[in-house]
């Protein structure tokens, strides 16, 4: 069965602590939570393209960005001697086009983190 590209069909289901994101081409282990402020972040655990390279996996990114304030991909991969895994720059790209706030290693270190946004309060406009 082939999915174009017309079909994207994003969905996160399953209860909070068990979620799975799907879309037809790419799919993962995920778990959103809301924060303190009632903003919602994401931690994807795994994450797969049938067809990588082609764009997909970035679009899903910016499909879950549109309702998570923060998203964190964890267990990248590793770095050692030799560098980083293929994975670990895979992630390193999608932290810098902002698609990912916080990439932790597979030893759970925190390999990059940026801060989280603090909330903006509207001012709220006094009618007469």
């Amino acid at each position: 069965m082939t999915t174009s590209l017309n079909s994207f069909d994003p969905h996160i289901h399953g209860p909070d602590n068990n979620q799975y994101y799907d879309d037809g081409l790419v799919s993962g282990a995920v778990e959103s939570c809301l924060l303190p402020d009632g903003r919602r972040s994401l931690r994807i655990d795994e994450w797969n393209s049938v067809d990588p390279g082609k764009g997909h996996a970035d679009r899903a990114l910016r499909w879950l960005r549109q309702t998570h304030s923060y998203i964190t991909a964890n267990g990248i991969g590793t770095i050692d001697d030799d560098g980083p895994d293929t994975s670990v720059l895979y992630w390193e790209r999608q932290y810098e086009k902002g698609l990912v706030d916080e990439l932790l290693l597979d030893d759970g270190s925190i390999h990059m983190k940026r801060p989280l946004k603090p909330t903006v309060i509207k001012k709220q406009r006094k009618f007469p």
